[in-house]
C-alpha cells in the first residue's frame, strides 16, 4: 500500500475537524467547536504554502502544527479523547520526523538549538 502524501494528512485532519465541528455545533456547545477552529485553523495557509512550493514556510507551518496546535488540542480537550486524529498523527509523525532531520543536517555542525 503506498504511503499517504503529506498534503493528503492534512486536508485528512481538516476533514475531520470540520466534521467534529459539526457534531458539535449540533449539540449547541461552542466551547468544544472552539477546541476544534484552535486546532486546524491554520492548516489552509500550511496546504498553500506547500502548493506554492514554499518549502520554508511550509517546514514552519508543519513545526508550529505539529508543537504548538495539536499539542494543544490535546490538553484542550478536556479528558475527551483525540483519538480520531490519533491515526493521521501516526502517519505524519514520519513526516515530521524527516522534516526535524533534514533541519538539522542544514544547520552548520548538525547541532540542533
Amino acid at each position: 500500500m503506498e504511503p499517504t502524501s503529506k498534503l493528503e494528512l492534512y486536508v485528512q485532519l481538516l476533514e475531520k475537524a470540520l466534521l467534529n465541528m459539526r457534531m458539535h455545533a449540533n449539540r449547541g456547545d461552542c466551547a468544544a467547536c472552539a477546541v476544534e477552529v484552535d486546532h486546524v485553523h491554520n492548516l489552509p495557509e500550511l496546504i498553500r504554502l506547500v502548493l506554492k512550493g514554499d518549502t520554508t514556510g511550509a517546514r514552519r507551518a508543519e513545526m508550529y502544527y505539529w508543537n504548538t496546535e495539536r499539542l494543544a488540542y490535546v490538553r484542550n480537550r478536556s479528558g475527551a479523547s483525540s483519538l480520531p486524529f490519533e491515526p493521521l498523527w501516526q502517519d505524519l509523525a514520519r513526516y515530521v520526523e524527516a522534516t526535524k532531520a533534514t533541519d538539522q543536517r542544514r544547520r552548520p555542525g548538525g547541532e540542533s538549538r
